[in-house]
């Protein structure tokens, strides 16, 4: 592949990437956090190809010394764009990750003071304090 259309396609994913990233920073923003699985799959697969956009590049950076000036500008603009969108999405992946941490410790600390209240057993085997009702709880992980 000619440098030229290596460096149109690089700059192609390059915005691809943004828009993605702003959609998934907006989703996590509205906490539509069930809609981000297909922008996961496909901002991993955009993200490959960016990477071995990059490669290329730099397996052969003499080669850039022949592009047109407006282009590379252009790429300098997509990346731009880029480290803003990669900073704001790095920034709502954080507040929903400490968001899904903060509510897991809180089950988590309502459910050790459920146990904690309880006066253990009798010698016939039977709960020495008033049987109240179980609590089950399943967690998710996933976000």
């Amino acid at each position: 592949m000619n440098m030229t259309v290596q460096i149109e396609d690089l700059k192609t994913v390059t915005d691809q990437l943004v828009v993605l990233m702003d959609r998934e920073t907006s989703l996590l923003r509205e906490h539509r956090h069930d809609d981000l699985r297909d922008l996961q799959v496909e901002k991993s697969r955009l993200a490959h190809i960016y990477e071995n956009h990059l490669r290329g590049l730099r397996e052969r950076p003499e080669n850039l010394q022949n592009i047109k000036p407006d282009l590379l500008e252009g790429l300098k603009i997509s990346n731009v764009a880029f480290r803003k969108a990669t900073q704001s999405n790095a920034l709502a992946l954080k507040a929903a990750m400490e968001a899904n941490d903060h509510v897991l410790r809180a089950i988590a600390a309502a459910a050790a003071e459920l146990n904690a209240n309880g006066k253990g057993y009798k010698r016939d085997g039977n709960s020495a304090t008033k049987q109240k009702a179980g609590v089950s709880i399943a967690l998710d992980r996933e976000l």
